[in-house]
């Protein structure tokens, strides 16, 4: 399942845009967002950018990172 797919590499490679983690991974862009979006609803993603007060919005735009 990509969604975990996904939440490996973020793991494996801390802050990471979505444009890199399709690149690397090799997981569509789209795939990539909607997992993102995802964990990020779970309250699993922190924005990388310290403007972003949090990504449970979802990650466009934004690096996003795990939260420990």
């Amino acid at each position: 399942m990509f969604l975990k797919e996904v939440l490996k590499w973020i793991e494996k490679e801390g802050t990471v845009s979505p444009d890199l983690l399709s690149e690397k991974s090799g997981i569509s862009l789209e795939q990539v967002y909607f997992a993102l979006d995802y964990w990020a609803g779970k309250g699993k993603i922190t924005p990388s950018d310290p403007q972003k007060k949090d990504c449970s919005q979802g990650c466009k735009g934004c690096s996003c990172s795990l939260k420990k």
